[in-house]
């Protein structure tokens, strides 16, 4: 009693689910064959990692070095009135700055040059203000100032606190020096003022003597008295309003000394000096350079009718607030001026009354009320010298020393730190060249190595795979069978009650057609089949002689006896390494299949020459199936990509790959084809350029339904047991074929 052939699981049509398609892979190479490869090279990794690292701290050891980080504070210090000299008229205060033109101000050229020179060893003025970092602390009124030198903790605190003491007395300098201009100019005007009273009080001389003494009376007295406090007023709002005029012509002058075009014309006389103590005044360089001068003399000077009037809001603290102190100044000189007019009106107005009173001391009054006017403005101006002279004498400075620099508060930033994270860094960065280069290398291998290749080029799932050595034992060996065939039943179609026919078929010789031959017809022979092997070239069962092919199709029905006879039932057919698939051959062939077609339980298989011949694809159109072939690591991808495009072109229904001497490691970790979606997605997300996108693929041709995994492959085979005697099974031949 014949066995009963094993069907392909439920159709579409009569309920049951459709195989799915394979998986398509959006990565152009096997993610799972670069993470192999870069891993193998763990050993030039780990080595590239000491070069990497032992380079990095060699390169560390010369140039890395130890710093020392000390740091001081700066507070700002209000002066208040405690210099008011006279009670008549506002003491005297210096012009205040903010933070940001304090800190524009500790970086000038001199303060660095002396702090540079007082040190032990002297450093030069571009290394302090390399080192010095100056930080205003927001929302309050201190500087942090900070340096970081090489030479050692001491020298660092040194270094910090001789400058903060240089900055310090450069604050205090800056309220003398305004002091003592400021002093200069009321000193002429004390000096104005005794003039003035001196005179006065030889006119009054003068007149007593020639008219005597005249008492005034009340009335006069109180005019006089009115009079003498509006000169006082007058006189000491004309001082305020000179003052200012002072001042502001100061800020003036200094504002145009801070116009960039200034600042390019010292550089262009530098320039000329330093030419012309190497060259005479007829050189070309030095005439070039002259000629220079004179452009930005007539360009670059500022005007001197308003220094304002060109000014630009820039990143100059100190051209910024000079400005706005100008702005400020006008101000009080308009509010001055008008204050001074009002005032001489009402005065002229109480002249006038007093002018209405005829008599002899109302002379003598006027000239005493004038002389107690100088005298009163005199010992203003004398007032506000003495305060100028004690700011000129002991300024306090805008800035005062908060919190010094200690050898306990220097941050030391290690050296051997530095070195260890450098190692480290070069270390990983050796490494990773080398997995780079090895991962890059074997993206770009083209080679057909791994289930996810074959997938990719056939565009059909993978039905089973066979291990690159033969390492099965018996049980090993007919469980592997059992479990194949079960998937090659699945993928092939057959109809009910005739013979099940698949080909196989790869791009060259040498692929192991013959082995997939033999193994799957005894796995046919498992179940109880009977099985009819087509072979090419060498016989799949060395030893025993096969059927010639001629003969088998010269008389089909001798082969079905022979089958239905023998024990084993299965009959080998072998076409010599010279056979072509002419076209009255495979005529043969279609009539011979016709016959055996009708013989149930049968499987016919048909090992079909290379894909690269045209007749092997002619014949492969007489199938109705064809599974492909690939031996792991023979072929590349350009070899196969035609020859699978052709096949498609073709009409071939190829419906599923087998990959023969897969490396064990492909079978023992899961197909990462499934993420390339999600590694798409990183790659590009980590690179500059456009994620690439799936190419369009041609469909291949609908299978019948199959049970597959998530992936679309049918379940591979992966049993490797360690050791492996000799294949013991064959297909053998019939008895007594030639």
């Amino acid at each position: 009693m014949s066995v009963p052939l094993d069907r392909p699981g439920p159709s579409a049509d009569s309920g049951g689910t459709p195989a799915p398609e394979a998986a398509k892979s959006l990565l152009p190479f096997d993610i799972l064959r670069v993470i192999l490869h870069t891993v193998r090279g763990w050993k030039w990794m780990t080595l590239a990692a000491l070069v990497g690292g032992g380079g990095a701290a060699a390169l560390g050891a010369f140039t890395l070095t130890t710093k020392y980080t000390s740091q001081v504070q700066l507070v700002r210090q209000e002066v208040q009135n405690n210099f008011q000299a006279s009670e008549i008229g506002e003491s005297f205060r210096p012009r205040q700055f903010n933070a940001a033109t304090v800190s524009a101000m500790m970086r000038a050229g001199p303060l660095m040059e002396k702090t540079g020179a007082a040190l032990k060893p002297p450093l030069s003025p571009m290394l302090l203000q390399e080192g010095i970092v100056i930080r205003p602390e927001k929302n309050t009124d201190l500087i942090t100032i900070a340096w970081t030198e090489k030479i050692s903790a001491a020298h660092a605190v040194e270094t910090i606190n001789l400058y903060a003491a240089n900055v310090v007395a450069l604050t205090k300098d800056l309220q003398a020096n305004e002091a003592r201009e400021l002093l200069g100019f009321i000193t002429s005007q004390v000096e104005r003022t005794e003039t003035e009273l001196a005179a006065v009080q030889r006119d009054m001389m003068a007149f007593s003597r020639e008219s005597g003494l005249y008492n005034a009376d009340k009335e006069t007295e109180s005019y006089l008295k009115q009079i003498g406090e509006l000169e006082l007023k007058i006189e000491t709002s004309r001082i305020e309003r000179e003052t200012v005029d002072y001042r502001m012509t100061q800020s003036e002058r200094e504002l145009a000394r801070q116009n960039p075009g200034v600042q390019r014309l010292k550089e262009a006389r530098e320039r000329l000096a330093e030419l012309l103590t190497q060259f005479t005044a007829e050189h070309p360089t030095v005439v070039d350079q002259q000629a220079r001068v004179n452009a930005l003399e007539k360009s670059a000077l500022p005007d001197k009718t308003d220094a304002t009037a060109a000014f630009q809001s820039s990143g100059n603290t100190v051209a910024n607030n000079l400005y706005l102190d100008i702005l400020t100044l006008r101000s009080q000189k308009e509010s001055l001026i008008n204050q001074i007019r009002s005032l001489q009106i009402y005065r002229d107005q109480v002249k006038a009354k007093l002018d209405s009173i005829p008599d002899k001391s109302l002379v003598q009054a006027r000239i005493r009320g004038r002389a107690t006017s100088l005298e009163e403005t005199r010992d203003l101006l004398a007032g506000r010298q003495r305060e100028a002279q004690l700011f000129a004498e002991s300024a306090p400075g805008y800035y005062r020393l908060f919190a010094p620099a200690t050898p306990d508060g220097v941050e030391v930033s290690s050296r051997s730190i530095k070195l260890a994270i450098l190692a480290f860094a070069g270390a990983l960065l050796g490494a990773g060249l080398v997995a780079a280069f090895r991962a890059l290398r074997a993206a770009m291998d083209d080679r057909i190595v791994s289930p996810s290749d074959v997938r990719r080029l056939t565009k059909t799932p993978i039905i089973a795979s066979l291990p690159a050595e033969d390492v099965f034992d018996t049980a090993a060996l007919a469980r592997w069978r059992f479990a194949t065939w079960a998937n090659f039943v699945r993928a092939v179609p057959a109809p009910p009650h005739a013979a099940l026919v698949a080909g196989l078929l790869s791009a060259s010789d040498g692929e192991g057609k013959s082995t997939w031959l033999r193994h799957l017809g005894r796995a046919a022979l498992d179940r109880g089949m009977k099985v009819l092997a087509i072979s090419h070239g060498q016989p799949t069962t060395p030893g025993d002689e096969p059927v010639h092919l001629l003969t088998g199709l010269e008389d089909p029905e001798s082969i079905l006896t022979h089958l239905r006879s023998s024990q084993p039932p299965a009959v080998e057919l072998n076409a010599p390494a010279d056979w072509r698939w002419n076209a009255a051959k495979r005529q043969q062939w279609r009539d011979a299949l016709a016959v055996w077609n009708r013989e149930p339980s049968l499987v016919i298989l048909v090992e079909l020459p290379p894909a690269s011949e045209l007749d092997s694809l002619l014949l492969a159109e007489t199938l109705p199936a064809i599974l492909w072939l690939s031996d792991s690591g023979t072929l590349r991808r350009e070899q196969v990509t035609g020859i699978l495009d052709t096949i498609r072109q073709s009409g071939v229904n190829l419906i599923g790959s087998l990959l023969n001497r897969i490396p064990p490691i492909f079978q023992k970790l899961p197909d990462l084809a499934k993420f390339g979606l999600c590694l798409t997605a990183l790659a590009a997300a980590l690179s500059t350029s456009a994620a690439a996108q799936p190419t369009d693929r041609d469909p291949a041709p609908e299978p019948s339904p199959i049970n597959a995994n998530a992936n679309g492959d049918l379940p591979a085979i992966s049993l490797t047991p360690p050791s492996l005697p000799a294949l013991p099974d064959s297909v053998p031949t019939s008895p007594g074929a030639p």
